[in-house]
């Protein structure tokens, strides 16, 4: 019996290069970075594909015979937890090569952890011990980590995810510090940096008083330009049997502002729906995103000052805002002084709720300024 046909647009993960649209020039760059030796920090706002393009890099090298790594630190909150992390990807990737294990148990040992096999998965876990939790062991664990990876495959690649998240742990510039001495001092594993904050990535690694200032070769990711995406997209529907022209690729385009992940949610609906594609129909699942995800919304408004309210409301009308202080962007939505609105502005931008583009500010969330519109 034939197998029911894969939704080709993945909202999650990595389905591999079939279902991958278009970033060969980023593609080409990452991989260039690491055959010649440079290490790579990227960045870009949220929503656009980071982490899809970084498994897409690492499945493009893995036939050159790499072992590329990949961590996702979003969900750390110390430097243990990260080299945690890092330890258990490294112990999954070693499986690779059945005759490490000695090497394996050694560098477990090394950084005080213990290791369980979970029972659903069957893939090794670690745990660190109680006095491997102790700030001063951060960058000795790490350090053997980072051996044992260098031992074990001649070509390793770290890809480590959500970067900034160790500006957040409580170890002040430790962190920073530590992961700098490891670049350093293993030299034959190539770092790829990469995330979601652009200006807190951009001043880590720009930054001349800071422990990665010009370390590293800079990758700055942007939404996948609409001409590579009308193409893939009709092709994928022509192959599940449905039709749609390319004006109404653009409508898509247009209404999720280029971001990856919502152009992708909104071709996944059109492709499982068992109605033809027609203009109606893409506005329903319009509506029926924004419906969905007004929980949430509803959930930053009510966080939010009355300023800062009606700052949002203002901006998610405009879509994009060249200067939210000027006079007459101020005057057509009765925003009241430019000191009160600059200040909304900064507290909003810091939080990563607006942020500003080579064209303006705007609000960074599609969904959530689509709401917004709405008030």
């Amino acid at each position: 019996m034939k197998g029911k046909q894969v939704n080709p647009f993945y909202i999650s993960g990595y389905g591999g290069e079939p279902y991958f649209c278009n970033r060969s020039t980023e593609t080409k760059e990452l991989i260039d970075n690491v055959n010649n030796g440079r290490n790579t920090v990227m960045y870009g706002w949220r929503r656009l594909g980071k982490s899809a393009l970084l498994w897409h890099m690492a499945n493009s090298l893995g036939p050159q015979g790499y072992l590329c790594i990949y961590v996702d630190l979003l969900g750390t909150k110390t430097m243990q937890q990260a080299v945690e992390s890092i330890a258990q990807s490294a112990v999954r990737a070693s499986q690779q090569k059945p005759n490490l294990w000695d090497k394996v148990l050694k560098m477990i040992g090394n950084i005080g952890a213990q290791l369980s096999m979970d029972p659903l998965s069957g893939m090794p876990t670690l745990t660190l011990g109680v006095d491997s939790r102790k700030k001063e062991n951060g960058q000795q664990h790490l350090l053997g980590v980072m051996a044992f990876l260098a031992d074990i495959w001649p070509n390793v690649v770290l890809i480590l995810d959500e970067f900034q998240q160790i500006l957040e742990y409580p170890d002040g510039p430790l962190p920073e510090a530590t992961f700098r001495s490891a670049m350093q001092q293993f030299p034959q594993v190539r770092f790829v940096f990469s995330g979601s904050h652009r200006h807190l990535m951009a001043s880590m690694f720009n930054d001349l008083n800071r422990p990665f200032y010009r370390s590293c070769a800079t990758l700055s990711i942007s939404p996948i330009p609409l001409e590579h995406y009308i193409p893939f997209i009709e092709n994928w529907m022509k192959k599940g049997g449905k039709d749609i022209v390319a004006g109404q690729i653009e409508t898509i385009y247009s209404w999720a502002r280029g971001q990856t992940y919502y152009v992708q949610l909104i071709c996944n609906l059109l492709y499982a729906s068992e109605k033809g594609i027609d203009n109606a129909l893409i506005q329903q699942l319009f509506r029926q995103c924004i419906a969905q995800d007004a929980p949430y919304c509803q959930h930053i408004h009510d966080l939010l000052t009355t300023k800062q309210r009606d700052l949002m409301r203002a901006m998610a009308r405009e879509d994009v805002v060249a200067s939210p202080t000027a006079h007459a962007f101020l005057e057509k939505y009765a925003l009241g002084a430019a000191s009160s609105v600059a200040r909304a502005l900064a507290t909003l931008e810091n939080k990563s709720i607006i942020i500003w583009n080579e064209d303006g500010y705007r609000i960074h969330d599609t969904l959530l300024s689509r709401w917004y519109a709405q008030l």
